[in-house]
């Protein structure tokens, strides 16, 4: 079976399918006449793929879920507690937007929320780069950057910075 009917079946692009086997995420068999791959073996992992790419999970942890069938549960723990992490963080999102809706010149309060709300969600900001631009960019910003993504807002200058 070749790319173009594997990415049928499976709803991916051809170029999702070259990501994940680039990956590792799948290993099609070479064709020994007319060169190209056969994806055949493949399809159902690529459709799990797809799956848990709709969950939000990130295409290092999905490779180990498919290598390691015995820690599934284990990753999928995991992988809900950073969802719920990241709820947790969206739901301090939306009470600074009530904040600030409620009363936008108040900066000191705008100021002591983002204090707090960095110091119970910490790193989010960083891990979400990664899920937001998986094509490595995100990993660039949070690896040159993420030193000054880290610093809390915990002075008035800060804030006000």
């Amino acid at each position: 079976m070749k790319i173009n009917e594997a990415a049928k079946r499976a709803h991916l692009t051809k170029k999702a399918i070259r990501h994940y086997e680039e990956k590792g995420l799948i290993h099609p068999k070479a064709h020994p006449q007319g060169g190209y791959k056969d994806y055949k073996d493949s399809v159902d992992d690529l459709q799990l793929i797809a799956f848990l790419r709709q969950l939000s999970m990130p295409v290092n942890d999905i490779k180990r879920y498919l290598e390691y069938k015995d820690q599934r549960k284990a990753l999928l723990i995991q992988h809900l507690e950073s969802i719920e992490s990241e709820i947790a963080s969206l739901h301090a999102i939306k009470e600074g937007i009530h904040l600030l809706l409620g009363d936008p010149s108040d900066d000191i309060a705008l100021c002591h929320y983002l204090r707090d709300a960095h110091t119970i969600h910490g790193d989010q900001v960083l891990r979400q780069l990664t899920l937001l631009f998986p094509d490595g960019t995100g990993d660039f910003v949070r690896i040159h950057f993420g030193q000054y993504l880290r610093e809390p807002l915990d002075t008035d200058a800060k804030c006000h910075a």
